[in-house]
């Protein structure tokens, strides 16, 4: 039970025997209760004393050892009710208000008030430890109790303004640690990590994109410039339309017009993206929210993308054959009239083996789209959240082992089908008279080991456009003889 009024946690905390349990649950969620002493875990009740003992150093403590309680001659039933107080305390509570409540001293409560406020300070607890979640929200704001048409005409940018950003971390399986902290950029919520979490933990985000103009477009003018320093061919995606910001996940019209109106303008004014690709997924965008984006890409000139079906049978792969968009990736949920009617919209189904194989999900269903026509084509899907995968080589390894695919079918789905999902067959893709000499040289005995070698190696020769490259620039797991 958990109080949820005064009067209920006066009664719930009033008996010692339910307070020392309710400390133990918190302290000892196992039911094993380590000594303070010795650290031994062979600990038991001293019922008469309502305290506990340690068989093996003979310690004996009580229940509050080791917390904000230990050193007070106050009862866990008076802390608990005050706890109560001030956590529930919307206005803040008073010491002389404490102090009438519970029946202790002013003194008495201006000192646990003290103790308390202090034990939830940012920072001056226990850190978190092992796998940690990070992430933060906007709070409050000016407009929260305006009428709609009110709140519609006074709030136009982001969504952010007025409000407290709260980031929190979370201890899987464990606690949680919440507050405010000034804006959500790089130094501030690194800062608020390392004052709350172990060193040597590992931490998770689950925001992988910039989701603002100004983060879309710097990733985008960095991708520019960072090729046009290799003879390696890019082709630039704009991808602000694969996961709905915080801010707007309650005004999500207003985003999708801000993507279609406002960003994809500026994308194809800048010349800085060649296709424009929408995640229309369970929890991600809807049908008609991803028809509206891609709408709008269409109409300024940009080529369409969809990721689609990984999550869940969301209709994003039908609606890439409404379309026509050139690619619709994962596919994990797509049926048999979808990918009809994929194939007779000229569809390229991309599929991500390295994914499926991260995420332990069941495959898409590879085979049965060869077998109906569709040119399957494979990518790594490479980002750190769901496909670590940098290699190509184990790409094709993946998609023989998980898709049950032939060497050659994936070998032709990395290559040729992949230059042809992005227009590019005409100009790589192949070892052909005329295409690009883009090629990779491995040594082995026969092409078939690339269906099962789980490794890159040994790579002999890159070469890009015509220019051979030194292999070691691209894997560790090279030939040490340089080309």
């Amino acid at each position: 039970m958990q109080p949820k009024t005064l009067i209920e946690a006066v009664k719930f905390f009033s008996d010692l025997d339910v307070c020392n349990e309710y400390m133990s649950s918190i302290k000892w969620p196992a039911g094993v209760i380590d000594c303070p002493k010795c650290g031994g875990k062979n600990c038991y009740k001293l019922e008469t004393r309502k305290i506990l003992k340690c068989r093996d150093c003979k310690k004996q403590f009580s229940y509050k050892v080791g917390t904000i309680f230990e050193d007070s001659p106050l009862g866990l039933d008076k802390w608990f009710v005050a706890v109560w107080c001030i956590v529930n305390a919307k206005n803040g509570i008073s010491s002389y208000e404490l102090h009438r409540a519970l029946g202790v001293t002013q003194k008495s409560a201006w000192f646990m008030l003290h103790r308390v406020r202090l034990a939830m300070q940012e920072g001056s607890i226990v850190k978190l430890k092992g796998t940690v979640e990070s992430d933060e929200t906007f709070v409050g704001g000016k407009a929260k109790n305006m009428h709609e048409d009110v709140r519609a005409r006074k709030i136009t940018g982001r969504g952010a303004g007025g409000k407290a950003i709260v980031h929190g971390v979370l201890e899987r399986g464990g606690k949680i640690i919440a507050g405010v902290v000034g804006n959500r950029k790089r130094p501030a919520v690194q800062k608020a990590i390392r004052e709350n979490v172990e060193s040597g933990s590992t931490v998770y985000t689950d925001e992988l994109y910039g989701l603002t103009w100004r983060d879309e477009r710097r990733s985008l003018e960095l991708l520019a410039r960072e090729s046009a320093a290799l003879p390696l061919r890019v082709v630039p995606t704009f991808l602000g339309a694969h996961q709905m910001p915080r801010e707007f996940r309650e005004r999500r019209a207003d985003y999708v017009r801000e993507l279609a109106t406002q960003m994809l303008p500026e994308v194809k004014r800048l010349g800085l993206a060649r296709y424009c690709d929408v995640f229309c997924d369970v929890g991600a965008f809807t049908v008609d929210e991803a028809r509206t984006v891609l709408a709008a890409a269409r109409e300024l000139g940009l080529g369409l993308r969809i990721h689609a079906e990984e999550l869940g049978p969301s209709g994003g792969a039908r609606l890439a054959a409404e379309l026509r968009a050139d690619s619709a990736d994962h596919l994990i949920h797509v049926d048999d009239a979808t990918i009809d009617a994929m194939g007779a919209a000229g569809v390229a189904p991309v599929l991500l083996p390295g994914t499926v194989f991260a995420l332990a999900k069941s495959p898409p269903p590879a085979r049965r789209m060869i077998e109906r026509g569709l040119p399957v084509a494979l990518a790594t899907d490479f980002n750190p959240g769901t496909s670590h995968l940098q290699s190509p080589l184990l790409l094709i390894a993946l998609a023989c082992g998980v898709l049950r695919l032939t060497v050659a079918q994936a070998l032709t789905g990395a290559t040729a089908n992949a230059a042809a999902s992005l227009r590019l067959q005409d100009e790589c893709g192949a070892l052909l008279p005329g295409l690009s000499a883009d090629a990779v040289l491995i040594r082995g005995s026969s092409h078939l080991l690339l269906g099962y070698r789980m490794s890159e190696g040994p790579i002999e020769r890159v070469l890009a456009r015509g220019q051979l490259l030194d292999p070691r620039d691209f894997s560790p797991f090279t030939s040490t003889k340089r080309p």
